[in-house]
């Protein structure tokens, strides 16, 4: 089983103001903002660029997130824990499934079915 990189998310003190400086600077397409001003997602090309709130906020977090796709979060977990990564339970959030976890440095990953 192979996993494509979908998305890195960083964490932000300011959601819209942050999409808007990669989109003016960068030329990314904003492709969802939501109204709270929470969460961004931005086209990057072959990867997406998502801004997720509560920057300032969060602890322990190294300010980015690597997040890979698949369509079946729990088989692609059960996959990659016999393969030696450390993951935390499947979140279901209505149609969204996510799993966190850690690479062996510490960085923040994640395995999401959001496209």
């Amino acid at each position: 089983m192979k996993f494509g990189l979908r998305r890195i998310i960083v964490f932000s003190r300011d959601v819209p103001a942050l999409a808007t400086w990669y989109s003016s600077v960068f030329g990314m397409k904003v492709r969802e903002m939501d109204p709270s001003g929470g969460w961004a997602d931005l086209d990057g090309g072959g990867c997406s660029l998502g801004l997720h709130g509560g920057g300032s906020r969060r602890t322990g977090d190294c300010g980015h997130k690597i997040v890979f796709g698949a369509k079946d979060v729990s088989r692609a977990r059960a996959v990659l824990v016999k393969r030696g990564a450390r993951l935390g339970p499947v979140k279901k959030f209505a149609g969204l499934h996510l799993c966190d976890g850690h690479d062996p440095e510490g960085n923040v990953l994640q395995i999401s079915n959001r496209v």
